[in-house]
């Protein structure tokens, strides 16, 4: 519903504080009200575009943590190759 918080302070926001202001019937006290709890959660500040600083968590522990990438077949390739693995001794008794 609300534009990104980029674009807060234009003509977009505007437009779109006046349909949810409409369509919630808020006064201006409870939409600045609404616009704090959403600045105030990690998650919702996030979807209108915010970002949130995580002072705990260190660019160099994120690196370290991050898993290495690694291929593995998906499961009925593995079960295909285990049942032919098993065909091939059946078929050689």
């Amino acid at each position: 519903m609300m534009p990104p918080l980029a674009e807060w302070g234009s003509e977009v926001f505007t437009a779109a504080k006046n349909a949810v202001k409409e369509r919630f019937a808020l006064s201006n006290t409870q939409f600045s009200k609404a616009i704090d709890a959403i600045k105030g959660n990690r998650e919702f500040y996030g979807m209108i575009g915010g970002e949130t600083d995580l002072p705990c968590l260190l660019d160099d522990e994120v690196r370290r943590h991050r898993p290495e990438p690694t291929y593995r077949k998906p499961w009925f390739f593995r079960w295909s190759s285990l049942f032919e693995t098993r065909m091939v001794k059946t078929i050689r008794r």
